[in-house]
């Protein structure tokens, strides 16, 4: 029910996948959907089974660390026709060793969970391995929603909770699905930006979205 309303808008989500519940899990998207759904949207690697790939993954097995970073993005980038470059850290976990192998598979930059403004264009963060990224649960949406207005409001930005129904959208509750998640929108004069309840990176005048 979103891209529709985000296709309208001009919005380009970003989806960040892993591979082990896709086409596998009822709940789950299939690589059909993302194949729909690549013109209207960014896609991105999220690992295989959403391990933590830091050190201590790669000091247990090389095969799984490498597993998580390498063959999503062949996946991907077979299956869609895409050239994958965008990454989220599972649990926002990395270290040293993964940078190094994210950059040798061809991912030009990454998201980890570290708490900030975003800076445009994306070169003037300090990293492009460590842009950040807010993970929004039933226990952290408050504080995040009013995070996303402080910083809103700061830029000129108005906020507003919306309810969306299949032919129109109104200013009013949040959505609350079958799995009691919600949706926030920061609009703007001319820009509506939309963040199904799992990961948002807050940018300076504009949001980027992203979801597993």
């Amino acid at each position: 029910k979103i891209f529709p309303f985000l296709k309208k808008q001009g919005i380009k989500p970003m989806l960040f996948i892993y591979h082990a519940i896709i086409s596998r899990r009822k709940y789950a998207l299939t690589y059909t959907d993302l194949a729909a759904y690549k013109a209207n949207a960014t896609i991105g690697g999220h690992g295989w089974y959403h391990e933590k790939i830091n050190q201590k993954l790669y000091n247990i097995s090389h095969k799984r660390f490498f597993k998580e970073i390498y063959k999503p993005k062949k996946i991907l980038d077979t299956k869609l026709n895409l050239n994958i470059k965008s990454f989220a850290y599972p649990y926002g976990l990395f270290s040293d060793i993964t940078l190094k192998h994210l950059k040798k598979a061809g991912y030009k930059y990454a998201f980890s969970l570290r708490q900030s403004p975003m800076k445009l264009p994306l070169s003037k963060n300090k990293s492009m391995y460590d842009l950040p990224r807010y993970m929004v649960t039933k226990s952290s949406w408050r504080w995040i929603y009013s995070k996303l207005k402080k910083n809103a409001f700061a830029n000129g930005v108005v906020i507003a909770k919306i309810t969306l129904s299949k032919n129109s959208t109104k200013k009013s509750t949040p959505i609350s699905t079958k799995k009691s998640r919600k949706v926030w929108a920061s609009i703007s004069l001319s820009k509506i930006a939309i963040t199904p309840d799992i990961n948002i990176a807050l940018v300076k005048n504009t949001n980027i979205i992203s979801t597993n």
